[in-house]
């Protein structure tokens, strides 16, 4: 099993697109995927609109065969259009394809927009807020802490904020690799700092 397809089937969003656009490039369409709380999230872009049933059925058995039980929702657009032309919403598990609300001719206004809440996706792109939000995550476990992150040009300043001990080395050597996953020609450097209260200076630092 290729290092991709085991990606895929685990779920990442980027193994999932590669596998996808290696069939999909040939025909003119590319394939970004997205993952919210709610759903696994496809949009397609061509220079032509690509065609909603063939790419529908495409992601959706795509999808089934890596395993992945999901609602997911499908877009389809032109390049250089900013709103998608058609939607399309569908349950998949290992028992079928279930269409949720069929496809529509035009976008459905209620429909979740591509990429809202992917945190970690948005957090590539440089959104601070998304950066914010990815660190919380890697320290949901660490009720001890607090971090505040501050982005500009490329770089991601996190403090933490903690009155326990903190092995530094060890703990930047775990956090970096983490933070690695939203590594992008956006995001390019972290820097990490240790301090015990907002008052106080920073007792350690790496980079």
């Amino acid at each position: 099993m290729s290092q991709v397809l085991e990606l895929a089937q685990q779920g990442d969003t980027e193994a999932i697109s590669a596998l996808m656009n290696r069939h999909l490039k040939p025909q003119g369409v590319t394939a970004q995927v997205a993952k919210t709380q709610n759903a696994l999230q496809i949009m397609l872009e061509g220079l032509d609109l690509p065609d909603q049933q063939r790419m529908t059925a495409f992601v959706t058995q795509g999808v089934q065969k890596l395993g992945l039980g999901s609602n997911v929702q499908i877009f389809g657009r032109q390049v250089g259009d900013k709103e998608p032309a058609w939607t399309a919403n569908f349950a998949i598990s290992e028992n079928g394809i279930t269409p949720l609300e069929g496809i529509a001719e035009v976008a459905n206004p209620g429909a979740e927009e591509f990429g809202a809440g992917d945190y970690k996706r948005m957090a590539k792109q440089g959104h601070p807020e998304a950066i914010q939000k990815f660190v919380e995550e890697i320290l949901q476990d660490r009720p001890e802490m607090t971090a505040f992150t501050e982005f500009a040009d490329g770089v991601v300043k996190v403090t933490i904020q903690t009155s326990e001990f903190m092995d530094g080395q060890a703990f930047s050597s775990d956090f970096g690799k983490q933070m690695n996953e939203i590594a992008s020609k956006q995001v390019r450097e972290v820097e990490l700092y240790k301090r015990k209260s907002e008052k106080t200076m920073p007792s350690w630092s790496r980079r």
